[in-house]
This record gives C-alpha cells, structure tokens and sequence, in this order.
C-alpha cells in the first residue's frame, strides 16, 4: 500500500516539476489543445510532428493550402484578399503553383483565440518537408 501511494505521490510531483520546469509551454499546449479548433490543431501538430519529411501533396491533405507561396527567388504567390497582388487562382491552379519544384515555402497567417499565430513550411529541392513552424505572431 505504501508504495503505491509513494508511486502516486511521485508521479504528481513529477508532472509538477515538469509544468514549472522548461516543457510547461509544451505541457500545457498539450492539456489545453481539445479546446483549439480543428485548424488550431492540424497546423499545431503538422509542426509538432507531422512535417518532417512529408511531401508537399501530404502537407497539402494534413493542413490545406497555404495563403502565400515564396519560390527561390522570393517571388510570392497568393490566393487570399488581403495579399497586395492577390490573384484570382482557383484551389486548382493555386495547388498546381505549390507544387512547383521552385516554391519551397508557404506561409499562412492564423487567427486564433490566443491571438494571431503564422504558420510556416519550408521544403527542400526534392519537395519534403524540411521545417514546419507554428507560432504566436511578434506583438501578436
């Protein structure tokens, strides 16, 4: 009997350090994640776990089409209204855009709850998913 209420006592303690210590960002992103919107949680765990080494149709089923595209050259390509060039692609044409060998970065701004959030992918030459970001906007 004793053990299991040291083991359980343990355990609370350890869960404890762990909220106050360096993770608790991380902690409580995951306690608090069923409260999110679906969106909210794609782009979250895409970054989290998902993107490393996917290709850009699967980044494109997991969490969508981006609002903006960069190539190489850092022409962008965008689909939304507020873009300053914003075009008139179709999800058809914007999607035939992304998956061009020269774009290798997409990005799409977030309105959360907790504030606006950027989420960002960057792909490599070969279209895999290199780093995947999901992040409070600066000043958000």
């Amino acid at each position: 009997m004793k053990i299991k209420r040291f083991l359980a006592l343990s355990l609370v303690l350890v869960t404890v350090m762990l909220l106050f210590s360096g993770c608790s960002e991380v902690a409580m992103d995951i306690i608090t994640l069923p409260l999110h919107g679906p969106i909210y949680r794609s782009y979250y765990w895409f970054a989290l776990w998902d993107g490393g080494g996917c290709s850009k149709e699967e980044a494109i089923e997991k969490v969508g089409l981006p609002d903006i595209a960069y190539d190489t050259e850092g022409k962008h390509y965008c689909q939304w209204e507020g873009c300053p060039k914003a075009h008139s692609y179709t999800d058809a044409e914007f999607k035939e855009i992304l998956l061009r060998s020269d774009v290798v970065t997409w990005h799409t701004e977030y309105a959360s709850e907790l504030g606006p959030h950027f989420f960002q992918v960057k792909f490599d030459e070969n279209g895999k998913v290199i780093e995947a970001t999901f992040e409070p906007a600066p000043g958000g």
